[in-house]
C-alpha cells in the first residue's frame, strides 16, 4: 500500500489537471459566485496536495521502515529521470 501511494503521483497530477481545465471552464461561463466558486476549488485541489505530499512522506518512511532493502527503489520512484 505504501508503494501505491509513492507511485500515483502522475495519476493524482493528471487528475488534478482535468479539476482545474473544468474549473477554468466554468469560470468562463455566465455564472453567480462563479469566482468564489473556483477561489474554493483552487484552495481544495491545494490542500488535497498538501495532503498527498505527507501521505506520500509516510508512505516512505513506512516502506523503508518495514523493508529497508526498498529503499533505494523508493527513490527511484520518487524521482524519475
Amino acid at each position: 500500500m505504501a508503494r501505491e501511494v509513492i507511485v500515483n503521483k502522475r495519476e493524482i497530477k493528471h487528475l488534478a489537471d482535468i479539476a482545474s481545465a473544468n474549473m477554468a471552464e466554468r469560470l468562463r461561463a455566465d455564472a453567480p459566485h462563479r469566482l468564489e466558486m473556483y477561489t474554493m476549488e483552487i484552495s481544495v485541489i491545494e490542500k488535497l496536495w498538501r495532503i498527498y505530499y505527507y501521505a506520500k512522506r509516510i508512505a516512505r518512511n513506512v516502506q523503508v521502515l518495514t523493508q529497508p532493502e526498498a529503499k533505494d527503489v523508493t527513490l527511484a520512484a520518487s524521482h524519475p529521470g
